[in-house]
């Protein structure tokens, strides 16, 4: 009787041997894809805060030459009302005052196109970084998940060897 209870408690042993190296296996391997899942995360949160660096710089530099732009435009428009008085003998040097303005007009267009594109840009850059970091923050809860289950398996090993020991 003392054999079989003896091969039976050895038997339980050799199990709980198993679940607990395959438990170290499963840690390892979580361990291993929470460390390249965050290291992934974390290039890309570099990778999103550089690219808006630069759209940050690309934006204030269009707002640089759209207010360069402007202010080019005020001075034709001021040019152009102080040549009114002397428009007949002026005509020539009006239009091509004009084409300025229109020019000028055209390139505020699309500078204000731009910057307005650098912004839904930027925006869903943003998105991007806010998903990211939720990303982050679940696999976090995930990481404590997994923590208190390996503590639970742990714990219920040594409430086995105590048993194993009697036995």
């Amino acid at each position: 009787r003392l054999q079989d209870v003896r091969d039976e408690v050895e038997k339980q042993i050799r199990h709980l041997q198993r679940q607990a190296a395959t438990a170290r296996r499963y840690q390892g391997l979580k361990d291993e894809e929470r460390r390249v899942t965050a290291e992934l995360l974390a290039l890309r949160i570099r990778e999103l805060d550089s690219g808006a660096a630069a759209h940050d710089s690309t934006t204030r530099e269009r707002e640089i030459e759209m207010q360069a732009a402007l202010a080019d435009q005020r001075a034709a428009e001021a040019a152009l009302e102080s040549r009114r008085a002397q428009h007949a003998a002026r005509a020539e040097r009006l239009s091509a005052v004009q084409a300025r303005h229109y020019e000028i007009g055209s390139e505020i267009s699309r500078l204000e196109q731009a910057i307005q594109h650098t912004r839904q840009l930027r925006e869903r850059q943003r998105a991007d970084l806010a998903q990211a970091s939720s990303t982050l923050a679940e696999i976090g809860a995930h990481i404590e998940r997994d923590e208190r289950e390996l503590a639970a398996v742990r714990e219920d090993l040594g409430a086995s060897l105590p048993q194993l020991e009697d036995a």
